[in-house]
């Protein structure tokens, strides 16, 4: 890009805030939205996300030109500033869809009332939010998101009756996604679920801004709750964590449940750090990774009555849900959903001989997931039983052999608990 470019690229993105709030605000009017009201500043934030996501498919713009929703962000802010130049009104919500912009305006199934409808206060989402939830893969095919291979999944997830569904998380390799692909996903989990199940979206990020930004995208498009991970690679102190998330909660109106895990943060939240965010109202629970249950098990009672406590670690779970647990963000029921669903179905039933039994059958697949860093054997396990493409993004690589060859060895054992039972001669291929 030449030093012209960049200036006058730098210079139209000033304006982008404003000409966005002009177009997102005139879009709303159709909806009756006062910005006082709370629906309102839910949209106000917004508008501050989608000036991000401007900005940054500006600069995608002129860094791949084949990207078309980022030539449409360019023209779109050009034909504003004519707009403005002609004193002409804004664009309406008509015009504004025949350009196609997925990022202000939603799906006529998923408008801003029913995005109201849909979302939930804290208090509700302590009662709907727990048992077996699926920590969903993101299918790539020719480095591109699948978008018909998510929408089969998400599809196939319901009719097993899980009990809610993780987009953009860790297995769904979320810090390799666009903005536009986390927006594409949410949606389409959102209308996919249309209320019957929450859905919870991985927002969490480094960066403080960042995270608000996503979060307030994840509010807007419908979601039910975000996943926010504690910070990475900065390796904040304890006081910088908590102000993160003190930060991102004072943005935002969606309940939000905290992400602890240490192996892939490099930063552990301290018990004294997760009494603070409990105090926090719009904090309603914590998603533990650690698979360590003498953590869990001393943790305060006053505390586990406070949040939603989820694992994090299949391994560990049947243990972490008898204990009192409320569910699981599982990678395995990527897989095996409905056994997983009969497990946390019997641990709510306080029935743990039959959990334990179910939770036995699916160790040695949950085993052979975990030989590789996720979400490489899972969606190589997803390849064998639903044909979705194996692919993962760099620095991810395809499952070795031997992880191939254990993942199918626990297909095979565990027969109709998997989606598809995997041949036994399968086992042996190459």
């Amino acid at each position: 890009m030449d030093d012209p470019d960049i200036a006058d690229l730098l210079d139209r993105l000033k304006d982008v805030s404003r000409l966005l709030e002009h177009q997102l605000w005139q879009a709303a009017s159709s909806l009756a939205l006062d910005k006082a009201s709370a629906q309102g500043r839910r949209f106000g934030r917004l508008v501050e996300a989608g000036a991000m996501l401007d900005a940054t498919l500006l600069l995608a713009a002129h860094a791949a030109p084949g990207l078309s929703v980022a030539r449409q962000a360019v023209a779109g802010v050009a034909s504003f500033e004519r707009s403005a130049a002609r004193g002409d009104p804004a664009v309406n919500m008509e015009t504004c869809r025949r350009r196609s912009c997925r990022r202000c305006c939603p799906p006529a199934s998923n408008t801003m009332e029913n995005a109201k409808e849909k979302s939930m206060t804290p208090e509700q989402t302590r009662s709907r939010l727990g048992g077996a939830m699926t920590a969903l893969v993101t299918p790539f095919r020719n480095g591109k998101v699948d978008l018909e291979q998510l929408a089969m999944l998400v599809d196939w997830q319901i009719g097993q009756g899980v009990d809610g569904l993780v987009a953009c998380g860790t297995t769904g390799e979320a810090p390799t996604l666009s903005w536009e692909e986390r927006l594409d996903i949410i949606a389409l989990c959102v209308g996919k679920a249309d209320g019957g199940i929450p859905v919870v979206v991985g927002t969490g990020t480094n960066d403080t801004k960042t995270t608000v930004a996503f979060s307030s995208a994840a509010e807007a498009l419908g979601a039910d709750a975000v996943l926010v991970v504690t910070p990475y690679y900065s390796r904040p102190s304890q006081e910088g964590i908590f102000r993160h998330f003190e930060a991102v909660a004072a943005e935002v109106d969606i309940p939000i449940i905290v992400y602890n895990v240490p192996a892939r943060t490099g930063v552990d939240l301290a018990p004294e750090t997760i009494e603070r965010l409990a105090r926090i109202p719009a904090i309603v629970g914590i998603k533990d990774a650690t698979g360590d249950l003498g953590r869990f098990s001393s943790v305060p009672a006053v505390l586990r009555r406070r949040f939603i406590w989820l694992s994090g670690h299949d391994a560990t779970c049947f243990g972490f849900n008898t204990m009192g647990g409320r569910g699981t963000i599982s990678v395995v029921a990527n897989v095996a959903p409905r056994l997983c669903v009969e497990m946390h179905d019997a641990c709510r039933r306080d029935d743990p001989h039959s959990a334990r039994a179910v939770h036995q059958r699916l160790r040695p697949l949950i085993a052979a997931l975990e030989l590789e860093t996720n979400p490489v054997a899972v969606k190589y396990a997803l390849h064998l039983a639903l044909g979705l493409s194996p692919d993962v993004r760099l620095p991810l690589t395809p499952a070795l052999a031997s992880t191939a060859q254990a993942v199918r060895r626990a297909m095979s054992e565990l027969g109709g608990g998997a989606c598809e039972t995997v041949p036994s001669e399968a086992v042996a291929a190459g």
